[in-house]
């Protein structure tokens, strides 16, 4: 997003109004909105944590966070501390309210107990991606101010576009009040690393934060130097949402991440210093792959593997060849499948029955995986028929029909004033 000028998706408006509804007659005080796209993975999986290569496009669903700076916070005062020092959130999506203490942000970072009674447990998930945000940015010397923000969104949650990383970013510019940077990246996934205990790489957050519209975002994520890459003309992305609800903070997960340590150890022992897979070459792990047990061996051939499409990919789009790129997205899914193992019998049912479509390119599980979405690289115009032939599938084989989104591309995050008439 380039421009003040740029029309306000349906989540910015809704926080808008929500803040306006709270406020007083006073309408002096500054009142900015931030807007954080979330995101889809064409290429990688599983490899941002690995130090390796990723390539995401941010896509046309927000979350949004309307903040009115220096809102005195009368209620509360025991709990919240001096009238005034009070940061308070809102979420229109679920219902909910919390405030914090700004002048006593340590007690939230040293207490678990302080911790767990600001967030409200598991129930409110959401106050803790904002207030580890709130807790990083304190500890990085960000000035944090007081006032009252509200927030909306329309990220689909749970199904692998990244939901919690718009979060962050939008409560982090709106906060920040400045532009989206590497750095933001990389604080906001510190807070969902610690805060929210979600070990993930710093993919989602960068992407949210850095992408461009009609461009896919080439990334490194071990020295975090990217490229945006034009799509090739006249594609489009759909993601189909398989109904199958996964949290990343699940075992399944952790386990992933645990076998890629456990195969780090064993092959130093034989390659010598190893900092990631990143730095381990196919040619390489070819040599000394038998001395992985299974499904570690499986574990690592997939990253090894992945990085290198990933590459080949950005090739592929470059030279705008759109049905080789697609058949890089299909072998990503085989591998996540049956090397990673992080697909589901519906997530599978979605990529085969999309490739039966004409114009369908390619198609895979995108995020973590153990259910969510799938991501279709196709032709423009066929969004009919590919949503007809899965949905058929899906209930004929689950009883349940998916959700279909019909993406856009879209900018990173920006923060922009709130005009009086939104």
């Amino acid at each position: 997003m380039t421009s003040p000028a740029v029309v306000w998706p349906e989540p910015a408006g809704r926080a808008s109004r929500g803040l306006l509804e709270l406020l007083d007659e006073d309408m002096s005080r500054r009142r900015r909105i931030s807007i954080a796209p979330g995101r889809v993975n064409l290429l990688g999986g599983h490899t941002d944590y690995n130090d390796g290569f990723v390539l995401p496009v941010a896509v046309d669903r927000y979350v949004s966070c309307a903040f009115a700076e220096g809102v005195e916070h009368t209620e509360h005062t025991e709990r919240t501390g001096p009238k005034g020092k009070a940061l308070e959130f809102v979420s229109l999506d679920f219902g909910d309210r919390f405030m914090l203490d700004i002048t006593d942000i340590d007690r939230y970072r040293e207490s678990a107990d302080a911790f767990e009674r600001l967030t409200g447990g598991p129930k409110n998930r959401w106050r803790r991606y904002v207030a580890g945000v709130v807790i990083e940015m304190e500890a990085a010397g960000s000035s944090i101010p007081t006032g009252l923000g509200v927030i909306a969104g329309d990220v689909p949650l749970g199904s692998g576009l990244s939901s919690s990383a718009a979060l962050e970013a939008a409560v982090y510019l709106a906060l920040n009040n400045g532009g989206a940077t590497p750095e933001a990246a990389l604080l906001c996934q510190r807070a969902e690393n610690r805060w929210v205990g979600v070990p993930c790489g710093v993919m989602d957050q960068f992407t949210s934060f850095m992408a461009e519209a009609g461009k896919a975002l080439f990334l490194d994520c071990r020295d975090l130097t990217w490229r945006n890459i034009p799509l090739p003309a006249g594609t489009a992305v759909t993601v189909i949402d398989s109904g199958v609800q996964r949290e990343l903070a699940d075992g399944e997960y952790l386990k992933r991440r645990q076998e890629i340590e456990t195969s780090l150890t064993i092959l130093r022992k034989v390659t010598g210093p190893l900092e990631s897979l990143r730095d381990l070459s196919p040619e390489v792990f070819e040599e000394v792959e038998d001395i992985l047990p299974e499904p570690l061996r499986s574990r690592v051939q997939h990253v090894v593997d992945a990085n290198a499409r990933v590459r080949e990919g950005v090739t592929r789009l470059v030279l705008e060849e759109s049905e080789g790129f697609g058949e890089l997205m299909v072998d990503c899914h085989l591998s996540l499948a049956h090397l990673y193992e992080v697909s589901t019998s519906e997530l599978d049912l979605i990529v085969e029955r999309s490739l039966t479509v004409d114009g369908v390119f390619g198609a895979r599980l995108t995020g973590a995986g153990f259910g969510g979405c799938c991501v279709v690289f196709h032709r423009e115009g066929c969004e009919g028929p590919l949503r007809e032939r899965v949905e058929k599938g899906l209930e004929s084989e689950f009883g349940r029909r998916p959700t279909v989104h019909h993406l856009h591309s879209a900018d990173g995050a920006g923060v922009y004033p709130i005009e009086d008439q939104i």
